[in-house]
């Protein structure tokens, strides 16, 4: 079974016989619209529609019928590609019906946690206003969930649906204040993360909705090409309003922010011992003293950088062999940097690259959209391959290693992709020598890496 399968089917385990049979009807749909590319000789057009099948629903159908697509160039005629427009439109619209149906029936019988499914793989796959219509759900950003049309506006008025039960306001303003210390601060998890703030209720609800939506990302891209094992425990994240909170929580954890050079909102603690924590405020103190505030939205760019590193450092510890890496060290803060550049939108995740990125009432040119702009000033892969970590503290280093990560991720077609994941698993269990990138990229010409990185930096496009 392949590992694209095996990970969709480890979330199939507990459908209901009624969800399953949904799933099953999608597969079908699915893969008549695989056979239909194939048949007109669109190959490459059939190999992704029965890829996006087989994620959708693990089917073993699809993904025997993956395995036959003719690895060879399209032959379709020219008129084909409205054709397929129009098929996909229709199978998009079926799927997401059948998928409908099933949930509204589930939710009918009170089985909430089969319409959640459904209703995250219609969002994943084959998302609709209209189909949200159908279901009667609206988008509530603070916890990037469609729910209930009802559900939102008991939330817009201040209540809260927490430990499964609903709290009225006022209820919330009381829980609020008696979680307003550290000595009894709000702690909210999923099973994986763990938020502690001594903000309110909505607020720290709302962090973790942001970590564990960006966990389900970062395992989704490198599930099947990295090591990744969960810690035994809570991974913790903190979270305070101002900056002296901060920094004492911080020195319980051995990290004085007040002496660290570096400016930003948010830190990841790297070190010995496992679930170590991340730490982000909305007050923020930067190299000139001064403070500054910013809105909770304003922090999550930065907060995907160090959620980064904790995944990745933190599910890597099972097999690491030491606490600091010593080479390639431009691929922790790089891949932190381009990992940060994701963002949700509605419920999907795309890679950004604005121009600026916002904090507060500071602006700080994007990290992908430094890398297209200066791209003909950066300097050659070979030489920033093997920068120590003096040559590092250079300006703008981070942006040059984000925009190379990007290449390597999503750069000719994904190519380098299981290379450049060999290299991020071993440099993340600590298991890093001076051979390191020539072991994950054995013979690779690194002038035509080079040009080929510079071409994909030339087609992308400053938002």
């Amino acid at each position: 079974m392949s590992t694209l399968l095996l990970a969709v089917c480890l979330c199939l385990q507990d459908a209901e016989p009624r969800e399953k049979a949904a799933i099953d009807a999608v597969a079908e749909e699915m893969l008549k619209l695989g056979r239909f590319c194939v048949g007109n000789k669109a190959y490459v057009d059939g190999y992704m529609e029965l890829k996006r099948g087989l994620t959708a629903t693990g089917s073993k159908k699809l993904e025997d019928e993956f395995k036959k697509v003719p690895s060879k160039g399209d032959a379709a005629k020219p008129d084909f590609a409205a054709k397929l427009d129009a098929e996909r439109a229709k199978t998009n619209q079926k799927c997401a019906d059948l998928l409908a149906d099933a949930a509204l029936a589930l939710q009918k019988d009170g089985r909430t946690a089969a319409w959640e499914r459904l209703l995250w793989r219609i969002q994943l796959h084959f998302p609709s206003d209209k189909i949200f219509e159908k279901l009667g759900v609206a988008w509530f950003e603070p916890y990037l969930a469609w729910i209930d049309r009802a559900a939102v506006k008991r939330h817009e008025a201040g209540d809260e649906h927490h430990d499964g039960e609903w709290l009225t306001a006022e209820q919330v303003r009381i829980l609020n204040r008696a979680h307003k210390t550290w000595d009894d601060p709000w702690k909210v998890a999923d099973g994986v993360h763990e938020v502690r703030t001594t903000a309110d209720l909505r607020t720290a609800k709302t962090y973790l909705a942001q970590v564990g939506a960006f966990r389900a990302l970062f395992l989704r891209e490198f599930s099947g090409f990295w090591d990744l094992k969960a810690p035994d425990g809570l991974l913790p994240v903190y979270y305070t309003e101002t900056y002296k909170e901060m920094v004492e929580r911080t020195k319980e954890h051995g990290l004085d922010v007040e002496k660290e050079e570096t400016r930003g909102c948010a830190w990841y603690l790297q070190g010995s011992g496992s679930c170590n924590p991340c730490f982000v405020t909305t007050e923020i103190r930067f190299t000139d003293g001064k403070m500054y505030k910013a809105p909770v939205t304003d922090t999550f760019f930065t907060l995907r950088h160090e959620i980064s590193h904790q995944m990745a450092f933190e599910y890597s510890k099972h097999a690491a062999l030491d606490d600091h890496v010593k080479h390639q060290v431009w691929s922790v803060e790089g891949f932190a940097q381009y990992m940060g550049s994701w963002t949700m939108e509605r419920g999907r995740w795309r890679i950004a690259s604005p121009k600026f990125v916002r904090l507060g009432s500071l602006m700080e040119e994007g990290p992908l959209a430094w890398a297209i702009v200066n791209r003909r000033q950066t300097v050659h892969v070979s030489k920033f391959v093997q920068w120590s970590r003096v040559d590092l503290q250079k300006v703008d280093t981070y942006n040059i290693g984000a925009g190379l990560a990007w290449f390597l991720m999503h750069g000719e077609g994904g190519r380098y992709k299981p290379a450049f994941c060999r290299l991020l698993e071993r440099i993340h269990q600590v298991r890093d020598t001076d051979e390191t990138w020539t072991e994950c990229f054995p013979d690779v010409d690194m002038d035509k890496l080079h040009k080929e990185w510079m071409g994909f930096l030339e087609k992308q496009k400053v938002e």
